[in-house]
Parts: C-alpha cells; sequence; structure tokens
C-alpha cells in the first residue's frame, strides 16, 4: 500500500476552504470589548483569527480550547460569538437554550433575515 494512501483523510480536510471564515477589525472588537466585555470565550473562531486566548473552533486548531461551541456551556461565560452565516439562527437558539452572556456579531447583509427570524 502507498503511504499516501493512508493520508487521504488528513489531506482532504487541508484542502477544505471555508468560505464563511470572517472576523471584525481588531480595533473595533477592542471597541466593543471595552463597552461589553471583558469578553472570556471566542466562540466561533481558528487559531489565526481569534480575538481572544480563550477560543473554540469549528476543528482542532493549536490552541483552541474546544472543538464545536455548540458542545459546552456557555451559561458562565461573557462570549464572543462571530459564527458563520450559515449558523446564525442556530445560535441564537442555543442562546435562548442557555440563557448566556454573549455579544453576537452578524453581518449587515443578514440583519433582514433575522428580523423575519426573531419577529
Amino acid at each position: 500500500m502507498d503511504p499516501r494512501d493512508l493520508n487521504s483523510g488528513a489531506d482532504l480536510i487541508s484542502r477544505f476552504i471555508d468560505f464563511e471564515d470572517y472576523e471584525l477589525n481588531n480595533v473595533v472588537f477592542q471597541g466593543l470589548d471595552d463597552f461589553w466585555g471583558p469578553h472570556t470565550v471566542d466562540k466561533f473562531a481558528c487559531c489565526y483569527n481569534a480575538k481572544l486566548p480563550r477560543f473554540n473552533s469549528r476543528f482542532f486548531q493549536p490552541g483552541s480550547e474546544a472543538v464545536d461551541a455548540f458542545c459546552q456551556d456557555w451559561r458562565f461565560t461573557n462570549n464572543w460569538l462571530c459564527p458563520p452565516i450559515c449558523l446564525i439562527a442556530k445560535v441564537i437558539k442555543y442562546l435562548e437554550l442557555c440563557q448566556a452572556r454573549e455579544t453576537l456579531i452578524v453581518p449587515f447583509m443578514e440583519v433582514i433575515f433575522l428580523l423575519e427570524f426573531l419577529f
């Protein structure tokens, strides 16, 4: 067996492109953190865009506290939430379930969708 065949799973993950990977400017983050913080956990981050030392990631990342933010208890932290667009509705439902404290960042283009979802 060719050793490259044994590496097919890792190779597939390394080629994954996350088109919903966006982040907030550091200066804007700092202003929001000063106003509504201090935030303790960045729930939807990766090793290169985490705004806080404690962060959760979609896949294993160096320095990540946990994989899959929805498997974590959000109640006892002040959460920084900048989720992928496809997860915004799920995040809102999870916030209701946990009754967590958070700052939720939503791209402007999604505001109309959220208004329909919330009202």
